[in-house]
């Protein structure tokens, strides 16, 4: 195996288990670019100075904390979901036809279902934004990294590729934050920072949240980290405070310590 497959192997796995790939990149500031248009152009150094493929290197292959980080933002922002609409099973039906009809009913019921379920705006500034689209996240999104404690904290990403936002139709997450770079025959090199949302979780806030705070992660490590580990939690935490306030962000902390998590 080359040093670059053997390199880009490392970071197969991103914070939503999906690829992370090696990353060489210049310089730019975000805010100058469409949806991130700032009057205020100025370069804020706030956040790690290192370039983009020295990032990428800090990300650790471990993530041991992940599972416990879902449990409790689960438990934290609990919803009344109501019961899932039940799959049909084939030995109820008599030909394969009408049973196929039944399998298209139950997922678009399904979806229905899980949109429904997953419709939760916990701040005013979600109340505002979040309405499932794309144009709405892309909205929440530049109040929160343009406000200045967040310019502080994390920087105004000016060493990183400019964010990208999708919504999904199909796939088996809720959100991902997917960044590096992508080298393929068809489309050459590739510089990749981007969040993609499921369709069915555009209007759940602590999805979008959870999704911002792994790159706000990414703009600030400047040492070795985990993908959910304790820093990802602590700049989920200051997120929350200054979008939801200091009881939202409380109670979150108080779910990561209650399943050991050192917050």
């Amino acid at each position: 195996m080359s040093e670059l497959k053997e390199r880009m192997s490392l970071f197969l796995i991103d914070e939503e288990n999906n690829n992370v790939f090696k990353h060489l990149a210049g310089k730019h500031d975000q805010r100058t670019h469409g949806n991130w248009a700032n009057n205020d152009i100025t370069v804020n150094d706030s956040g790690s100075n290192l370039v983009f493929r020295d990032r990428v290197d800090l990300q650790l292959g471990s993530d041991r904390y992940q599972s416990d980080i879902y449990k409790a933002e689960s438990e934290v922002f609990d919803r009344d979901s109501g019961t899932p609409p039940v799959a049909p099973k084939r030995e109820n039906f008599d030909s394969y036809e009408a049973y196929e009809k039944a399998w298209t009913q139950y997922s678009k019921n399904f979806d229905d279902w899980q949109s429904s379920a997953n419709d939760l705006q916990v701040s005013e500034l979600g109340k505002k934004h979040i309405d499932g689209t794309v144009k709405g996240i892309k909205n929440l999104y530049k109040e929160i990294t343009s406000s200045d404690w967040f310019i502080a904290e994390f920087g105004d990403g000016s060493r990183v590729p400019e964010l990208k936002i999708a919504v999904r139709k199909s796939g088996s997450f809720a959100g991902r934050h997917r960044w590096g770079i992508k080298i393929s025959g068809s489309k050459g090199y590739q510089e990749i920072n981007e969040i993609l949302i499921h369709k069915n979780y555009a209007k759940d806030e602590s999805t979008l949240i959870h999704e911002l705070a792994h790159y706000a992660t990414m703009l600030k490590a400047d040492n070795k980290y985990e993908g959910h580990g304790v820093e990802f939690a602590r700049n989920q935490l200051f997120i929350w405070e200054h979008v939801a306030g200091k009881e939202v962000a409380d109670n979150l902390r108080q779910g990561y310590l209650d399943k050991g998590i050192p917050v």
